[in-house]
């Protein structure tokens, strides 16, 4: 029995031996898990945190982005403002959508535009010099405007539909009211569609030996009109297209451009107040490629030309054509000509300037020695549309965009200051004639100062 007893105390202790390493063995096991999870939980807090300022770094990046790409798109050439050119008068804003076409009247009070955004306005030449341009505008329902015409007294202009591809009448009107602007502009009448392809150009002249309205359009076509909507005649210019087309101020005249490289030029014949015929009067030829546009001085003895063979010619036109004379070749000038680029040439009305738009560049050509002594560049941000002088050969308007822009002309300036100086030399001494040039001369080289 005790031999018993003392196994069962044997076996007693073993078993409590093995439940105290168990319980010892157990509680470093459960400290051993517990370091290790908390090792791990803070790698993880760690690791999250970590996580969350990288995706922060990353979110500011993204957000820092955009500035650096709206930084990269500002336009390098921009060196220049559409505010700060030295030879700029006045920026006429108004319109909203890109504008096709100018013209002044002949009484030197207004000026017309015409635009896409379905609106001719009306600008006050008087508040050139002023910061605020005032305008009248007239809307062009259901359609807009291509170009732009005042009528010889001023009293209404016309414009040509893109849509419809025909002529709509304004009138012009004295304000009564005394409240607003000091006319008022009303729609009068459209003229019936007898045009195939968009109208490019409308004039109109109005005077006692007779009066007619001319439209091209983009085929070969010229329309003679009544003023008030009848078919006269219609000319085909056999140019393949029309790039250009206009009429003399004195009204005898129109003419054509086109593929071809002259420029066609036909008399508009009236007898005892009633029309007659449209006859061919004469070419102008010198150019090698297709002439892109044209125009006329103010008293209809010259014309100027540029062509995309990259030259500019300027013509007398003062010539007894219907006796065969043909039209002098005066001044030849060069530039460069880019395929694709629209140009507009204008001559000045006293023929001392001439003035050359390609692409969005402008440049003013002294007309006697052909050297090109003004330019603007990277000022215009679309392609020019149109070039109009003003009756004082001081002031050119240039639309392009949305925008117009007034130029002063001291190119003209000296040129007119040259011919004064000669003139004076002419002249007795203690003469009215030579006071009156003095006095030319003084305030020609006053505005010839500011440049």
């Amino acid at each position: 029995m005790e031999d018993i007893a003392s196994g069962d105390d044997a076996l007693l202790t073993s078993i409590f031996s093995v439940l105290i390493l168990s319980l010892v063995f157990g509680s470093l096991g459960v400290a051993v898990f517990l370091v290790f999870r908390q090792r791990s939980s803070s790698s993880e807090s760690i690791a999250d945190s970590q996580d969350r300022n990288d995706a922060q770094e990353t979110s500011t990046v993204k957000q820092q982005k955009p500035t650096v790409t709206e930084t990269k798109k500002k336009p390098v050439k921009e060196s220049v403002t559409p505010s700060s050119h030295r030879l700029l008068l006045a920026n006429l804003k108004g319109h909203t959508g890109t504008v096709y076409d100018l013209d002044f009247s002949s009484n030197g009070k207004f000026l017309a535009s015409c635009a896409e955004d379905r609106t001719a306005r009306l600008w006050n030449v008087k508040d050139f010099s002023l910061r605020d341009h005032k305008y009248v505008r007239a809307n062009v329902e259901f359609d807009h405007a291509t170009s732009v015409a005042f009528s010889p007294d001023s009293k209404a202009f016309l414009v040509s539909l893109f849509i419809e591809q025909t002529v709509r009448v304004f009138k012009l009107t004295k304000n009564k009211d005394g409240n607003g602007p000091s006319i008022v502009v009303s729609q009068e009448f459209d003229f019936p569609k007898v045009h195939k392809t968009e109208i490019i150009r409308v004039a109109i002249h109005a005077s006692s030996a007779g009066s007619y309205v001319m439209t091209a359009g983009k085929d070969t076509t010229i329309v003679i009109w009544t003023t008030k909507g009848d078919v006269l005649e219609k000319v085909d210019t056999l140019l393949v297209y029309n790039n250009f087309a206009a009429m003399s101020p004195c009204g005898n005249l129109i003419a054509a451009s086109g593929f071809t490289s002259d420029v066609k030029l036909w008399h508009v014949q009236f007898k005892n107040n009633e029309f007659k015929q449209v006859a061919r009067a004469f070419e102008l030829k010198g150019h090698k490629a297709g002439v892109h546009s044209f125009s006329f001085t103010l008293d209809s003895k010259r014309m100027a030309s540029a062509s995309k063979d990259g030259t500019w010619k300027i013509w007398d036109i003062d010539v007894k054509y219907a006796q065969g004379q043909d039209a002098y070749l005066l001044q030849t000038g060069s530039f460069v000509f880019t395929e694709g680029v629209p140009m507009h040439v204008a001559l000045a009305p006293d023929a001392l300037t001439l003035a050359l738009a390609v692409g969005t560049n402008v440049r003013l050509y002294n007309a006697h020695t052909a050297e090109c002594e003004e330019q603007v560049d990277e000022f215009h941000q679309d392609n020019i549309s149109a070039l109009r002088w003003y009756a004082d050969s001081r002031q050119l308007v240039s639309s392009a965009g949305r925008s117009l822009h007034v130029w002063h002309n001291p190119v003209g300036a000296r040129a007119s200051l040259l011919e004064l100086k000669s003139n004076l030399l002419k002249l007795k001494s203690e003469s009215l004639m030579r006071n009156r040039v003095l006095q030319q001369i003084e305030e020609t080289e006053a505005y010839i100062s500011k440049f």
